[in-house]
Parts: structure tokens; C-alpha cells; sequence
């Protein structure tokens, strides 16, 4: 839906920003690549839902669905929050050796064969002898260019020209969390405009909530051990559901019981 299809999403995307919806997404992975056991239904459930929102937010970011609608904030349901801080990690590592400037560094008409040639009659002793031919045509294949010219920048989508902008762009993401993950702590490390949207969205109706009583309690033990505190708590379980939905729809709780709390957060600016 995001990146390689042969369909247009786009007016999906720009139907949401018209109708104010933030875009959410739960998807399983059951069934694809490693998750197809034919005799464990806990090895195919273990990761399924992160891989599948992993699929897709990687998609969404570099097919540039989020450069494109930049009012469009996208939840990721019931993978919890981890794979979202080893994707920004990942991409950002990416971005930064394989951007449109650095990729030059791998430009392999950029490799000097005759001096790599002497490296190896200087070194290569007894393993080239008498092959020197054959090595210096081997070498001469590495310079073969396979590339595209206008494929090399695989951020152009994304139109991301620093890491700031790469994280800007993941702040329209918010990703749905356990109550017994204790994962979640993760999203709230390190400065506060780092943070990730870890947000409540525990799944009380299935086998791992079996007591729907215990979800907040069980939540907040994460505050209990110091992995979090109160204001990150108070983001995980309010603040980011809120600016996940009120961000796209300024009366999307009018009328509800939080009604006035959410016009207090408004008043603070972080909507």
C-alpha cells in the first residue's frame, strides 16, 4: 500500500486527511517466511504483529507516504513499540551511509584496479602465483556499474535530508503497546523530543489479558520498577492516544468523559 505496488494509494491516504482519521493498522504475520510452524501456534504468534507493522512503517516512511501527507499520523497497532526504535535506529544507520552523497563512497568506477592489483602481487604470495592475469581481470569486474543512475538515492521519497528529518517524520508515528511489555520503557528514553509514541492499546479481549481488571495496574508497573515515570506515563497512557487522534480531529473526544481533560492538554500546546 505504500512502496512498489501497482496500485495509487494516494487517494486512500488523502481520503484519511479528509475525513480526519488518523490511520491505524493491525496486521498478523502468521503464516509468512518464518512464522509458518506447523505444530506452534506460540512460535508463529512471538514477533507476528511487530514484523507486520515493521513491513509496513518501513514502507510508509522510505515509499514517502509520510513526506507526501505530512498531516497524516499513522498508528501501528499491537507490536508494541520495540521494532520501531531498531527501525528509526536502522534507517537512520542507513541514511547516513547511503544517502544521495555518501553513496558515491561505493561507486565502484571509483576503484583504482592497478593499484589493487599491486596490493595483491605485493601480498597475495603464494594464492596468486602464476594467476596474476587472471586476478587483475577479476579485479577489473568489480568495476562493472549495475546501478540505475536514477535509483541510487533510496531516501528521495522520503526527501529526508538529515537525521532531524528522519525523526520528524517517525514523530507522526504512534505505536500501540501492552500492558505487560516491558519494552515499552524503551520508547521514553533519553531527551524528551527523542521519545517515541508509545501508546496504551492493550488487546483485553484475547488470551493475554485474562484478568481485563489487572491492564492498567499491570501497566504501570513499569512506573513501580523506575524503567518509567509519571509523566511518561501520563504520555503512554493519555497524551499519545490523544495527539494520535485529536491531532487529526481537533472534536474527535467531544462529548466523551475526557472532554475537558483534553481541552487542559490542548491549552498546552502539545496538540
Amino acid at each position: 500500500m505504500a512502496m512498489d505496488s501497482k496500485y495509487d494509494y494516494d487517494p486512500f491516504w488523502a481520503k484519511c486527511i479528509e475525513r480526519k482519521v488518523a490511520q491505524t493498522a493491525h496486521a498478523g504475520h502468521q503464516g509468512i517466511g518464518s512464522h509458518k510452524s506447523i505444530s506452534s501456534y506460540v512460535y508463529n504468534h512471538i514477533s507476528s504483529f511487530a514484523e507486520a507493522n515493521h513491513a509496513f512503517c518501513k514502507a510508509v516512511f522510505l515509499g514517502g507516504v509520510a513526506k507526501r501527507f505530512p498531516a497524516l499520523k499513522f498508528g501501528f497497532l499491537e507490536g508494541g513499540v520495540g521494532w520501531a526504535c531498531s527501525l528509526l535506529s536502522d534507517t537512520i544507520g542507513h541514511w547516513e551511509k547511503r544517502n544521495k552523497h555518501a553513496i558515491a563512497n561505493y561507486d565502484p568506477k571509483a576503484l583504482d584496479v592497478a593499484q589493487l592489483a599491486g596490493y595483491f602481487r605485493e601480498f597475495g604470495g603464494e594464492m596468486i602465483a602464476g594467476r596474476e592475469d587472471y586476478f587483475a581481470g577479476y579485479l577489473g569486474e568489480l568495476q562493472t556499474d549495475f546501478e540505475n543512475p536514477g535509483e541510487i538515492d533510496e531516501f528521495a521519497d522520503c526527501g529526508c535530508e538529515t537525521k532531524d528529518d528522519i525523526r520528524r517524520q517517525f514523530g507522526k508515528f504512534f505505536f500501540g503497546c501492552e500492558a505487560d511489555d516491558k519494552i515499552n520503557s524503551f520508547a521514553f528514553q533519553g531527551p524528551k523530543d527523542r521519545h517515541m509514541n508509545a501508546m496504551f492499546s492493550s488487546d483485553f479481549s484475547h488470551w493475554d489479558v485474562p484478568d481485563i481488571r489487572e491492564c492498567v495496574s499491570e501497566a504501570y508497573e513499569l512506573v513501580e520498577g523506575g524503567h518509567m515515570n509519571d509523566e511518561d506515563f501520563k504520555d503512554f497512557m493519555f497524551v499519545n492516544p490523544t495527539r494520535l487522534h485529536a491531532g487529526m480531529n481537533a472534536d474527535f473526544f467531544k462529548g466523551t468523559i475526557v472532554e475537558d481533560q483534553i481541552e487542559k492538554l490542548k491549552s498546552t500546546g502539545r496538540l
